[in-house]
């Protein structure tokens, strides 16, 4: 138990996780609202109770009050109209809501109405379950407590003070804020982890399909797309089953590892590898169209470099577009990706035609229609050439390139 609990306190929480999970499923805008929706309800109650004969006193207490009722309704449009807040913005917003909650109960004539108020922290709290790390959460819980107990005194041992009021109220308060929103917290945790470990392939310690469109998202979003192009390579394993049939299936699933190994060496570290099954695996970065070509080729010769046990060659396939165009397509995140990937493995079959270890770029569009509208552009490819040797030997290069018009594709060979 106290190595589980270890584990969870020592998670960060991953912040962008969560928002990149609600965003291809539609669920994005509707969170928002709903976090819109409760940031001015707490709004709304606070400039309800400037006429209530509990709340605030005239003058400064009133006007500190008010204040925090705009600074809330504010915070309720950002979200609206702003979309999802920065990492440092959200906390934040976090940090300004626990002061503004304290700060505003605390105006109140009758301390026992704000204390009351101090529920409001609940709403902060499951924010902080879903969105924020352990740490954060256990702040916000220290300052809920701190403000809770200031009010349990200034109740109980106040003028006309009822201690067992104080006490009853400050602890049915304090399992709502503190005590509960931890437990959820490790629930959340555990089923996330969950999904994490299915995201994940077991084989390779590789990311999965579903693995490679949740981090995929994330990479593009943070990596500066638009200034740089988004890359999609698929890469088949040559005559794999032969390996299988020849040495086994142990022996088949070490060249899998080894592979992995080798194109994890050679990609950059930020890239997103995926392992789709059997013995295709892909890859997704955010890199200049120039030097697409050079990261295929270090690929494909690390798997055929030399070793001692069932060597292997792999075919690759490329597609591309620009970063500006990925991100202003019209269709959702995943679809998207899932047109690369078909174009890219399409080039990759062309590759096995072609003779097998070596690399066909795909130089075709990608349609942007979504599949609701059918409207959309065409995103040109912005690929060059293809390269390729054979079991060490060089071989001639095949040129290979698409008409853009009719899609009819034309080669060209050089020695």
């Amino acid at each position: 138990m106290e190595g589980f609990l270890r584990e969870w306190w020592s998670s960060k929480g991953d912040y962008r996780w969560v928002v990149d999970y609600f965003e291809p499923r539609a669920m994005e805008s509707k969170i928002r609202w709903l976090l819109a929706v409760c940031t001015a309800l707490l709004g709304v109650v606070s400039a309800i109770m400037i006429f209530s004969p509990s709340g605030p006193r005239d003058g400064l207490p009133t006007a500190l009050v008010a204040a925090a009722t705009v600074f809330t309704l504010v915070a309720a449009l950002h979200w609206i109209f702003f979309g999802w807040p920065s990492w440092q913005l959200s906390a934040a917003f976090v940090v300004c809501g626990d002061l503004g909650i304290t700060a505003v109960c605390w105006q109140y004539s009758n301390h026992l109405v704000g204390m009351y108020g101090l529920n409001s922290f609940v709403v902060l709290s499951l924010y902080l379950v879903f969105f924020h790390g352990p740490r954060a959460l256990a702040l916000h819980s220290a300052w809920a407590l701190l403000s809770l107990t200031v009010f349990v005194i200034a109740v109980g041992w106040g003028p006309d003070g009822d201690p067992a009021m104080a006490i009853a109220q400050g602890l049915a308060s304090v399992v709502i804020v503190v005590a509960i929103p931890p437990i959820l917290q490790i629930g959340f945790w555990m089923m996330r982890s969950d999904a994490d470990s299915s995201m994940v392939d077991p084989l390779t310690g590789l990311l999965n399909r579903r693995g490679l469109y949740m981090h995929a998202g994330e990479l593009i979003s943070l990596e500066g797309a638009a200034d740089a192009d988004v890359i999609v390579m698929v890469l088949d394993l040559d005559r794999f089953k032969h390996i299988n049939d020849t040495h086994g299936h142990a022996i088949g699933d070490e060249v899998l590892v080894r592979s992995a190994r080798r194109i994890k060496s050679v990609v950059r570290g930020g890239a997103v590898l995926a392992r789709f099954g059997g013995e295709e695996f892909v890859l997704v970065d955010v890199i200049p169209r120039l030097h697409a070509d050079a990261v295929a080729e270090r690929i494909r010769a690390a798997i055929a470099a030399p070793t001692d046990i069932a060597p292997v060659t792999a075919s690759i396939g490329v597609s591309c577009v620009s970063g500006s165009g990925f991100l202003a397509a019209r269709m959702h995140l995943a679809d998207l990706l899932d047109t690369m990937v078909v174009v890219a493995d399409q080039a990759m079959y062309q590759a096995k035609r072609d003779g097998r270890d070596c690399v066909v770029v795909d130089l075709r569009g990608v349609d942007t229609a979504s599949s609701s509208s059918g409207s959309g552009t065409r995103l040109p490819t912005l690929a060059s050439h293809v390269h390729g040797t054979g079991k060490g030997r060089t071989r001639r290069d095949r040129r290979r390139s698409f008409d853009r018009r009719s899609g009819a594709d034309r080669r060209l060979r050089r020695s």
